[in-house]
């Protein structure tokens, strides 16, 4: 009996079990894999979402691998965030630093002082080299 395998590629973590029957019917007992994040390769950035200027807003930071999987970074780094495009005049304030935690920074009191569309960076300090690149934010607002 001849037995082809189709290319598997898994890239999102997890456990995946597996069943195989051939035509005839005949199965082998199924079985388990675990997959783990690769290395860290990337800052993605959620942004706040209905942002009220001069009211704390909620935004997050997750250290990511090539394939989207939330890694579990090195908890002496943090991550800042800070204003990249806003409204002229505008600050932010809460911007950290945070420090990551099972891959992710949690930013709950982030304070716009204006009205309008803005942008937000995050940066990743710490002693754990290498340091991954700076993200940006997709544009968001802030309303009165």
């Amino acid at each position: 009996m001849a037995v082809r395998w189709a290319l598997i590629r898994l890239g999102l973590s997890g456990t995946y079990t597996f069943a195989i029957t051939d035509a005839s019917g005949l199965s082998i007992p199924s079985f388990s894999v675990t997959i783990a994040p690769a290395a860290p390769a990337k800052l993605v950035i959620v942004p706040p979402s209905g942002a009220v200027m001069g009211t704390a807003a909620s935004a997050s930071v997750s250290v990511e691998d090539a394939y989207g999987n939330i890694t579990s970074a090195d908890e002496t780094d943090s991550i800042t965030l800070t204003l990249v495009s806003h409204p002229t005049g505008s600050t932010l304030s809460g911007g950290g630093p945070v420090t990551i935690k099972n891959g992710l920074a949690s930013f709950g009191s982030l304070v716009f002082s204006t009205k309008g569309n803005y942008t937000i960076e995050a940066t990743m300090t710490g002693p754990i080299t290498p340091l991954l690149a700076a993200a940006t934010s997709s544009t968001f607002a802030v309303a009165v």
